[in-house]
């Protein structure tokens, strides 16, 4: 899925195949649980871990180490349960990625209809949030094009 670059306001859900003889249509779709996956990573990897990015936005800059020393922090009062003084069910594997093992979400299930709530979400709030998110980088001045895509997903 991508935008039309004439066009704003449309998605483009599809193209001709060229290398079809009967010139059949390609069909573009993304997943919400996995475009916030991509996201995730990407943060995850900001100053951390691989150090592939070095994500900004709106004047700052975003990494997942302050995420990662604020569960060593505070880990002895997070209970993988539930209990403790924070009644929260967050691992060791939530910061520290290992992408071995994932539950399946109701994010996850396939699209039923063009109507689904998840698509009205990915549309409107986070390619919304993205597109905000590129813009305060690409007018970012003193950096190379180069930089700047560090500091994007």
């Amino acid at each position: 899925m991508h935008r039309d670059s004439k066009s704003k306001d449309n998605f483009v859900h599809k193209v001709i195949n060229h290398f079809a003889d009967d010139h059949r249509q390609v069909f573009f779709f993304s997943d919400v649980s996995h475009l916030l996956k991509t996201t995730r990573n990407c943060l995850a990897n900001s100053y951390a871990h691989k150090k592939s990015r070095q994500l900004w936005c709106n004047g700052s800059p975003l990494s997942w180490q302050p995420i990662m020393e604020l569960y060593e922090k505070n880990k002895g009062q997070i209970s993988p349960a539930g209990g403790g003084l924070f009644k929260v069910k967050l691992k060791y594997e939530h910061v520290h990625l290992n992408l071995e093992k994932h539950e399946l979400k109701k994010y996850c299930y396939p699209y039923r209809t063009a109507n689904d709530d998840r698509l009205k979400w990915l549309a409107v709030d986070f390619i919304g949030y993205l597109d905000n998110w590129n813009k305060s980088v690409m007018e970012r001045d003193g950096f190379s094009e180069e930089e700047k895509k560090k500091m994007f997903t």
